[in-house]
């Protein structure tokens, strides 16, 4: 983690980026590395955004910024626009900066209610990019994931809980991230 916050700074200072990174959740290594990062972009202004910053470090070379792309939520969940049009669905708040740094207790009790039944998969939580006020919250979550099956490869995962008023929280969509996808997306 702090080579990959070292490259991070090195690839964004001195630019015009205003990206705050959230997490770093993909790495590949060609003749250097290409990391991704989940970030919200410009988290300081009223346009603030959740975006994907790809960053390549070439061996003897300085790191830089390859590439971003904008990183909606609602993207990823393919029940959020018949929602949208039957006006259920709320919408999706991305964090602030004041959020970044700390795990609420509620998100906390959250995940552990909804992982605690969870049968052939584990997610651990890299960074929490969302909530959105329904009868309790629902909280996005960007995840590495893995089959707890012999030989299964780890992905990642943006994950939604559903906390609550009463009862317990679950969870109720895992959609796997294409980094591979996002890198080659127009922008």
């Amino acid at each position: 983690p702090e080579t990959q916050m070292r490259i991070f700074n090195e690839a964004t200072e001195n630019t015009d980026y205003n990206l705050f990174p959230l997490a770093c959740i993909g790495s590949r290594v060609i003749a250097g590395s290409v990391n991704a990062y989940i970030c919200v972009n410009d988290y300081d202004t009223a346009n603030a955004k959740l975006v994907v910053a790809f960053i390549t470090k070439m061996s003897g070379q300085n790191a830089a910024v390859t590439s971003t792309v904008d990183f909606k939520i609602s993207d990823f969940n393919e029940n959020a626009s018949e929602s949208v049009e039957q006006g259920i669905y709320g919408a999706w708040t991305a964090i602030t900066n004041e959020e970044i740094d700390a795990m609420p207790q509620e998100l906390a009790t959250a995940l552990n209610q909804a992982f605690e039944d969870l049968d052939g998969m584990s997610y651990v939580p890299l960074a929490c990019v969302g909530t959105q006020s329904v009868a309790g919250t629902n909280y996005a979550l960007i995840c590495n994931g893995e089959a707890t099956a012999p030989n299964a490869k780890a992905n990642v995962y943006l994950i939604e809980i559903n906390a609550p008023l009463q009862g317990k929280a679950s969870l109720i969509s895992s959609c796997r991230i294409d980094l591979s996808a996002l890198e080659n997306a127009e922008n």
